[in-house]
């Protein structure tokens, strides 16, 4: 859990100034406010580790899941501008940036789901 609650950390500390400062003239846009949301819950999860609260891993694999979501549609919108010959933020490079993002996210909500299962308590209805 704490490498989880270090790594989710890292990708705020990061992610989320980087973000809003390209989304400075459109914070109430709604690709900005996707991305609020789950930094937000990714930010709860951080919290409720540190407070070592159950539920920690799952609220933070809400957060990675929502963020990879929002990615996987950036990504595949960049891929289609490219296909139709458009102009698309970082250049041809930018699509595969965010395909490499997208696995890692992919990646941490995997790992975050299986803390999370494994700190549920086993069901007695089975």
């Amino acid at each position: 859990m704490r490498a989880l609650r270090v790594i989710t950390l890292g990708w705020l500390a990061i992610f989320a100034p980087i973000e809003t400062y390209l989304s400075r003239s459109a914070l109430l846009n709604g690709n900005y406010t996707v991305d609020l949301a789950s930094m937000i819950m990714m930010a709860v999860g951080v919290w409720m580790a540190f407070g070592r609260r159950r539920g920690a891993a799952a609220v933070m694999a809400a957060g990675w899941a929502w963020e990879t979501a929002s990615f996987w549609r950036g990504t595949t919108t960049r891929f289609d501008r490219l296909a139709a010959g458009l102009p698309v933020e970082g250049g041809s490079i930018g699509p595969w940036v965010g395909v490499a993002l997208t696995v890692l996210m992919t990646a941490c909500v995997v790992w975050a789901l299986v803390i999370a299962a494994r700190e549920s308590p086993p069901n007695s209805e089975a």
